[in-house]
């Protein structure tokens, strides 16, 4: 684990620390390990599928159906995509699993907070994330994609 690695959890930290202080939403920020080609798509149209998603499953809209803290929420995302560049990372935006932390019970900016302080442990711990193999994480990823498609319904 290098730079590139530092780099990205460092700067998904403070994009996640940002959503929590400016937006009190259950929203993490991560790099979108696209291509560049893809910039469009990650930071516009991701994000607003994303918010879309996880305001409808945690039902945070007023009585109009507008999101709760979404100018929070942009500029959050947006200090994610400015401090991914500066740090030399791919695109760091809102993902779209934040919506397994609503679907656990997450309401808050609460836990933004604790995200981003995993985010910033992983950056000490990275040695022993290196020894869990690839194949082992299939199960969260498949895990994922069935809360996903369940939110869909």
């Amino acid at each position: 684990m290098g730079a590139a690695f530092t780099a990205t959890a460092l700067s998904a930290a403070i994009a996640t620390l940002a959503m929590a202080f400016l937006a009190n939403l259950p929203v993490a920020l991560a790099s979108g390990m696209g291509l560049n080609a893809f910039f469009t798509y990650t930071v516009a149209l991701g994000l607003l599928i994303a918010f879309v998603g996880i305001a409808e499953q945690a039902n945070l809209k007023d009585e109009n159906g507008a999101i709760l803290s979404v100018k929070g929420g942009m500029l959050a995302d947006a200090t994610g995509t400015v401090v991914g560049a500066c740090l030399g990372t791919s695109t760091v935006t809102s993902f779209i699993e934040s919506a397994s932390g609503v679907a656990a019970g997450a309401r808050t900016g609460l836990s933004s907070l604790v995200t981003a302080l995993l985010f910033l442990s992983a950056i000490f711990l990275s040695p022993l994330f290196s020894l869990v193999p690839p194949s082992a994480t299939a199960p969260a990823l498949v895990f994922l994609v069935d809360l996903v498609f369940e939110a869909i319904k």
